[in-house]
């Protein structure tokens, strides 16, 4: 990695300070930055964003850094620029009572070339760790172990911003993303909602339900489960959900090979890793009508809490299959209740 330019401010929003930090260019300043530039471009937790204008102020700053045009006045513009979108956007949360501290960090920008691939990442993190200026050693510069708050990815193509911007972002906030970065996401959360169960459903959990039709309603329901009863989607947190504790009702389902396909739909059908879940958008994957017989249907509306013990299948002695459903409604009780000698 050859890091062309760097550049680290430490910025206090509650009093409205920007401090600038000298960092020299030194192996572990190259160090920290592959660490960040690979957790950024690995993390299953990233998601695509565009520019919203060629001419935005962070993109403006991106051209100045690229063409080494006052590059520390237009670096001071754009830690600026992140104190007071954080500013607002703090103010924002106490006009709605919500008892949530944005917490303060240090912005880190750096112009780096990987293998004749020229990038600039944009890093918001923590600043009570760091590599001292001097010595070298972590003690008061870069924030070396601790937590990355927001980072972003851009890539140049031939010296050209290309469009596309890898955001990470564990709380998608848009102060960061919108406000700041002057982003919008590349796919809505509307249609990352829809295609992203559209796609688990055809291309997961159907793929088993011939083979494996217990195991098929189990994990459906707890798929269905997921994207009703969270509010961002994440697909690592999505495979732990179903499979951490899962015990198969069938041995030979392979569960390795279903994480695997999960894994992958992402960017082969192109949905993000991670979103906010738009619950409106839900509601056509949540339900799942079953035939019983000629006469009847079960209808799932919804995802149903202890699914192996409330909704089960039996034979009796005499080899009748039946279907078994737990109910706390009384009526229902009473309406369905049989002598045992019919």
């Amino acid at each position: 990695m050859n890091i062309k330019y760097a550049s680290l401010n430490h910025i206090n929003h509650s009093n409205s300070s920007i401090k600038k930090v000298k960092i020299d260019h030194s192996e572990s300043l190259k160090e920290y930055t592959d660490k960040l530039f690979t957790e950024i471009t690995e993390s299953p937790k990233r998601r695509q964003y565009l520019f919203t204008s060629s001419k935005s102020e962070i993109r403006n700053v991106l051209e100045d850094i690229i063409s080494n045009n006052d590059r520390d006045n237009s670096i001071m513009l754009a830690a600026k620029r992140l104190m007071n979108k954080e500013k607002e956007a703090q103010e924002h949360l106490k006009n709605k009572k919500l008892k949530v501290e944005i917490l303060k960090g240090s912005l880190f920008q750096a112009y780096i070339e990987i293998d004749g691939n020229e990038s600039i990442i944009i890093c918001k993190a923590d600043h009570t760790e760091f590599l001292d200026e001097n010595s070298l050693t972590v003690r008061s510069g870069l924030p070396w172990n601790k937590k990355i708050f927001k980072a972003a990815l851009i890539r140049l193509d031939h010296g050209q911003i290309d469009e596309e911007v890898d955001v990470l972002d564990a709380n998608l906030s848009k102060y960061w993303w919108r406000e700041f970065l002057e982003l919008e996401a590349k796919h809505t959360d509307a249609h990352n909602t829809e295609k992203s169960m559209e796609h688990f459903d055809n291309r997961v959990f159907n793929n088993i339900r011939k083979k494996h039709p217990a195991d098929y309603q189990i994990l459906r329901n707890s798929f269905v489960g997921y994207f009703r009863n969270n509010k961002i989607f994440e697909v690592e947190d999505f495979i732990k959900s179903l499979f951490s504790n899962y015990e198969p009702e069938d041995n030979s389902l392979k569960i390795e090979t279903l994480v695997a396909k999960i894994r992958s739909l992402p960017n082969k059908l192109d949905f993000d890793q991670t979103f906010n879940i738009s619950k409106r958008h839900i509601k056509k994957r949540m339900r799942e009508k079953v035939k019983v017989s000629e006469s009847i249907d079960l209808l799932l509306k919804t995802e149903i809490p202890n699914f192996r013990k409330t909704l089960r299948s039996g034979k009796t002695e005499s080899g009748q299959m039946y279907l078994q459903i737990l109910t706390d409604s009384e009526k229902v009780y009473r309406e369905f209740l049989r002598k045992d000698n019919e």
